[in-house]
Formats: C-alpha cells, structure tokens, sequence
C-alpha cells in the first residue's frame, strides 16, 4: 500500500499530549482540529502550541512567522462533522473509561 499524506488531522483530547501531537503537526503544516470536552480546555490546548513557539522565538530558533503558520493550521469545524474530511483521527484523552464512553463533545479549538 502507498504511503498516505495526511493533510489534515483531528486530535480528540486537546491535553499535554494531544496538545503536542497538534503543536508538531501544525509546524510540519498539517492541519490541525483539535477537540476537547469543552472550548476552554480546547483552546489551552492550542495555548500550549502558542507558548512552546514563542519560546523557541525568544531563543532565536525560530520566527514569529512560524508561530503565524502554525496557529493558522489550526482549524474550528462548526461540528465534529467536519471530522469525515480528516485523513487521521488521534484519540488522547487521559485515561478515564466514563471520559472516553461520552459521546463525541460539539466544540473544538481555534481559529484566531
């Protein structure tokens, strides 16, 4: 089987782990849905790829233009619909059984 392109990617748990999965997928240019069970946690999330890049600015290794590339390849779909568009799909909600039984959660992270 062929090698894939993934052009875009959702991330369903938008914590430390499912924050940096999004955080190298962005950079790499990938689009990135990240989703969560609540706008807020979703959106700290991205936060976590905000701080990380601007760390990496104030270092000198890298550019505000790479933080902009990578905050705009985060996306808002108006619902988890928008998830059939993906080419992968990561789970990484911590591991609680009653978390991972709800059901999918309607809000996401980003767009600025």
């Amino acid at each position: 089987m062929p090698p894939t392109k993934v052009k875009k990617l959702a991330i369903i748990g938008a914590g430390f782990m499912g924050a940096s999965v999004g955080y190298v997928s962005a950079r790499a240019g990938i689009d990135v849905v990240l989703i969560d069970r609540d706008q807020e946690s979703a959106d700290k999330g991205k936060g976590h790829a905000k701080s990380v890049i601007d760390d990496l600015i104030k270092k000198g290794r890298a550019k505000e233009a790479d933080r902009d590339a990578s905050c705009r390849a985060y996306r808002r779909p108006p619902t988890t619909m928008t998830l059939k568009d993906c080419d992968l799909i990561i789970e990484a909600v911590f591991e609680d059984r009653k978390v991972k039984a709800e059901p999918m959660p309607r809000r996401s992270a980003f767009e600025t």
